[in-house]
């Protein structure tokens, strides 16, 4: 059997090698949503904007040719001769390769932080393939590698066991690990398996309007989300020169406005150093059409009859978006954002706002976000109709802590533990999860049973109507049970062929 083939330590190398690569590639396309966020982090980080999840993807295609080269090649001379020599080049360039992908693999993780989760989230929803893979894995190789362990054995150690107790000890330490694999995925269940009835789905809040589909932060963005059905819409507000409240997410005008144009030499100056008036003269949507930053009307994606108003939006007030929204059901989600410690209406910025928010008498159909507890304390005091909604982090509260501040809802990342976000549902918490835009994700999400979603992908997720898939407890228990009694099987029958082989 395999134990005669000679060179199995470098095929298994190149295999390896293969499927780490071939994992690399698959999860830049199943990221396909994350793109261009992808791309706007390492121009930022490299200075230079240019297409790099394309270059990427090519340059990743070459070792995973290469490597698919090398196994099948070799496999092909063992096949034939029983025996395969690798070049010495490829000896040396596959490890030296093989290593360089892994410190990659590692550093991108580490350099995106939370956002790196998502690997994680992606290996949990595929873990029961990943699962039979290593037990498929084990049975075909479990002789195999009894034969061998035992030959290393010999050499590196004194003679004890008698050659048929040895065998027999391998071969129950290697059905140890088999078992562990097994009681793996029963102890470490992904979350699609679930102990009782699918929860409901969480309702989708349209993040900046549905970023990737519209110009972001708009009043045009809130009719984009309110025609495809969204539940809400998250907005980010901060203050003019004036003091008026408007609407936009980074600091500065440059990325979605025209303020290069209407302000020469000004549009790198922070939002709040501009007067209302000066502010509301800027058109905030032209950009989005011009540039197609998502690739989403080139897809297709966005509803033709928007296009034309996409072109003329301009950067809107608080109080303009709330005079649409109120006549609407949807959710509104406020987050405040950027104030320069300079500016003249630093000490009254929540104050400001929440006025304009108690104003629009829209009640409860008002979350205000912030992780500050102090601005939270504040809605509770002035405005307990509105709900209040804590952003919590790295440490989050307990439930029981969550409750004695007595705000409303939490607002956090998908990367909390799923263990935790079961805590908060058990414990019956309003839970919106940020930024949701990977299909997976949602469905996590929706087995989990949180309450809300904010994603730059809303109209994807409003028209699921269930998971792609989920199993009661119960059922994927018997699954692995039969697996794992056919899995034994095939084992013993691969032993009385071995046997009959050897008479």
């Amino acid at each position: 059997m395999f134990e005669e083939f000679k060179g199995k330590k470098w095929l298994s190398l190149f295999s390896l090698f293969f499927l780490f690569i071939l994992f690399f590639e698959m999860l830049f396309f199943m990221m396909r949503p994350l793109h261009e966020e992808f791309n706007d982090f390492l121009a930022d980080l490299t200075g230079s904007s240019i297409n790099y999840v394309a270059l990427l993807i090519g340059i990743i295609a070459i070792p995973l040719i290469y490597s698919a080269y090398l196994v099948i090649n070799n496999g092909i001379k063992i096949g034939k001769t029983q025996e395969a020599k690798p070049h010495l080049a490829n000896k040396i360039i596959a490890p030296i390769v093989f290593a360089i992908f892994i410190f990659l693999f590692y550093y991108l993780i580490s350099t995106f932080g939370e956002e790196a989760f998502l690997i994680k989230n992606m290996l949990a929803h595929y873990s029961v393939y990943l699962y039979l893979f290593l037990i498929i894995c084990i049975i075909i190789f479990i002789y195999p590698l009894s034969t061998q362990i035992s030959k290393l054995m010999k050499k590196t150690t004194s003679k004890i066991f008698s050659p048929k107790v040895e065998k027999s000890l391998i071969l129950g330490g290697l059905m140890i690990i088999y078992l562990f694999l097994f009681a793996f995925p029963m102890i470490f269940q992904p979350v699609y398996v679930l102990g009782g009835d699918l929860p409901a789905k969480p309702g989708i809040i349209a993040h900046r309007g549905g970023q990737h589909y519209t110009p972001e932060n708009t009043v045009i963005a809130a009719v984009y989300a309110n025609q495809i059905g969204a539940d809400g819409m998250e907005i980010d507000v901060q203050l003019s020169l004036d003091g008026i409240p408007f609407l936009l997410h980074d600091s500065t005008l440059e990325r979605t406005t025209d303020a290069e144009e209407v302000f020469p030499s000004r549009e790198n100056y922070l939002a709040d150093n501009f007067t209302i008036a000066e502010l509301t003269s800027l058109n905030a949507g032209a950009w989005f059409t011009t540039t197609d930053p998502y690739g989403t009307i080139n897809e297709g994606k966005i509803p033709t009859d928007l296009l034309d108003d996409y072109e003329i939006a301009m950067l809107p007030t608080l109080e303009e978006l709330l005079d649409y929204v109120n006549d609407t059901n949807l959710l509104l989600n406020v987050e405040l954002k950027y104030i320069s410690d300079n500016h003249p209406y630093f000490d009254q910025f929540s104050d400001i706002v929440l006025d304009v928010l108690i104003e629009a008498d829209m009640d409860d159909q008002i979350w205000v976000q912030s992780p500050n507890e102090a601005i939270l304390d504040q809605v509770e005091s002035l405005a307990p109709e509105i709900n209040s909604m804590l952003n919590i982090g790295d440490e989050p509260p307990t439930p029981e802590d969550f409750d004695d501040k007595g705000y409303d809802m939490i607002n956090t990342h998908y990367s909390l533990s799923n263990k935790i976000f079961k805590e908060y549902i058990e414990a019956g918490i309003m839970v919106n999860i940020y930024t949701v835009d990977l299909k997976l994700s949602f469905q996590q999400a929706w087995a989990l049973g949180v309450s809300y979603v904010t994603t730059n992908e809303p109209a994807d997720f409003i028209e699921m109507t269930r998971p792609t898939w989920y199993l009661s407890k119960g059922l994927y228990i018997g699954i692995w049970i039969i697996i794992e009694v056919v899995g034994i099987v095939l084992i013993l029958i691969l032993k009385y062929v071995k046997m009959k082989k050897n008479i």
